[in-house]
């Protein structure tokens, strides 16, 4: 699924438990953001076990991880652990809905 990018090269599929998502436009940060993802909606309380099998990125501040997100709109709020650059590990929230991004980072 696609908020606010528009790259033909965005995909994600599912198969066998993996998900796969490419994505060659977009930031995550500010008080909107423009990303591809897999999801999977959730409802009341869940376990969520992830694993980065593998990182290929390029571009301005790549990044892969776990999102707890609100809703698929722009400006929802959200979490968001990830892998950005390749090496480096960030926490990054928007903690209402059309607020601001804020982050924290440190080696991975």
């Amino acid at each position: 699924m696609a908020i606010n990018a528009t790259s033909v090269d965005n995909a994600s599929s599912y198969n066998n438990g993996v998900h796969t998502v490419s994505a060659r436009s977009g930031e995550i940060g500010g008080t909107g953001d423009s990303f591809n993802f897999a999801y999977q909606t959730m409802v009341g309380d869940g376990t969520i076990v992830a694993r980065i099998t593998s990182y290929q990125g390029t571009g301005w501040i790549p990044r892969a991880g776990l999102m707890l997100r609100e809703g698929p709109t722009p400006t929802a709020a959200h979490a968001l652990m990830s892998v950005v650059g390749g090496n480096t590990l960030e926490f990054r929230w928007r903690a209402s809905t059309g607020g601001g991004t804020s982050a924290v980072g440190g080696a991975a």
